[in-house]
């Protein structure tokens, strides 16, 4: 497990020291899914975007294949429509030679967000609305989404009234509702526990905050302990993740990413 970190700190460190204060543009870098026993599942991941106007473009590469074509080419941009705010992701991957959108709509006024994703291989792939409001006293949200490819209908509402919010999550493909409660105890700290209501399993959340960073630690019962950790600095932000099986700890895998902002 040393040894592996080792490497992370030192490939990142690497990017880390061509990059500095960046203001005209950012890098990230992820290192995804890594088994802790060995190397064998190293997946260092490098995103290169570049804000051109108001336009933002990059590339995303994959270490392990530094000699190969990019993973992929995107870009970004957002502007004022209808009383509202628009942002339109495009990405396109070389390999696959496929076209992939991503367009959100967000009117302020209104208080709903329509979204939609598709490609050119797919069409159109998926649809999303949400809206929020205030019912006295309390703010309520709702989801609703279709995936035109699964024809899986997915929604959510949570209802938030002081420190305590309720949420309620369910699709018609795995057909489990789930129940989540976000209890805010104090600035710091706040409990999230959460359980299936088909099969009645059960996990424990506990969420510690800091000036800079954050712990959000679940518990699922007989399965595995999930970490995930964030440490934000004046120039990015570095997350941590780790799933450490709870039957045999061999089996733990750890994500790591670092970006660094505008």
């Amino acid at each position: 497990m040393l040894f592996q970190l080792i490497v992370l700190l030192a490939v990142l460190q690497v990017i880390a020291a061509g990059v500095s204060a960046p203001t005209s543009k950012s890098v990230s870098a992820s290192l995804k899914d890594t088994a802790v026993d060995g190397l064998g599942g190293l997946n260092l991941k490098v995103a290169f975007p570049f804000k051109v106007d108001d336009y933002i473009v990059g590339v995303r590469h994959t270490f392990s294949n530094a000699l190969s074509t990019p993973e992929a080419v995107f870009a970004k941009k957002s502007f004022d429509v209808a009383d509202g705010t628009a942002t339109v992701d495009a990405e396109f991957a070389p390999g696959s030679n496929v076209l992939s959108v991503a367009a959100k709509w967000v009117s302020n006024k209104l208080r709903v967000t329509l979204g939609a994703e598709g490609n050119s291989q797919d069409k159109l792939k998926s649809v999303e609305i949400s809206s929020s409001e205030s019912i006295q006293g309390s703010k309520v949200c709702s989801t609703v989404g279709y995936d035109l490819q699964s024809k899986k209908i997915s929604g959510k509402a949570a209802i938030t009234k002081d420190d305590t919010t309720v949420k309620v999550s369910y699709d018609t493909e795995s057909q489990d509702p789930v129940v989540e409660v976000l209890h805010k105890i104090d600035d710091s700290n706040s409990l999230n526990p959460s359980v299936s209501l088909k099969d009645f399993s059960v996990r424990y959340g506990f969420i510690h905050k800091w000036d800079g960073g954050a712990i959000d630690a679940s518990v699922y019962p007989g399965d595995k302990v999930s970490v995930e950790w964030a440490d934000e600095s004046k120039s990015g932000v570095w997350k941590t993740t780790a799933n450490v099986p709870i039957s045999d700890v061999r089996g733990s895998r750890v994500s790591v990413s670092r970006d660094w902002k505008y």
